[in-house]
């Protein structure tokens, strides 16, 4: 019995870790998508910045459902909360951080990028918190 929890206890904290380290290549990746529209939004066209936008939702996707559901839970959806609202204020334009100098443009377009990427994230862990709640 002792060996079953064992080998369950292990694959758990393999998941963590694979999840984990998705999350890090997520986020990295989203900053650098951010990076590279704030630069030059021509510079990789329509259908890249397209294409990694889904590719950041899928990632977030893959994430969420591999989460396990923990007292950190809700901490993360909170922060998820956060990151969305506060992209979608600097989107929508009613803090003016992209006029900042040289810095804001840069800002503005990896908060989005990394809102896209965690909101996935969130949406699933949402549900599945829900889901739990719910039983």
């Amino acid at each position: 019995m002792n060996s079953f929890l064992a080998s369950e206890k292990i694959k758990t904290n393999s998941i963590n870790s694979v999840g984990d380290l998705l999350f890090l290549v997520g986020f990295l990746v989203a900053v650098i998508l951010g990076l590279l529209i704030a630069i030059n939004p021509n510079m990789l066209g329509d259908g890249l910045i397209a294409l990694s936008i889904t590719g950041l939702i899928t990632l977030g996707l893959i994430i969420g459902l591999m989460h396990q559901i923990s007292n950190k839970s809700t901490a993360f959806i909170i922060a998820t909360v956060a990151l969305t609202v506060l992209s979608s204020v600097i989107g929508a334009g009613f803090l003016q951080i992209s006029q900042l100098a040289f810095i804001g443009i840069f800002l503005s377009s990896i908060l989005t990028q990394i809102s896209i990427f965690s909101g996935s994230i969130g949406l699933v862990v949402a549900i599945k918190q829900i889901l739990i709640i719910t039983k």
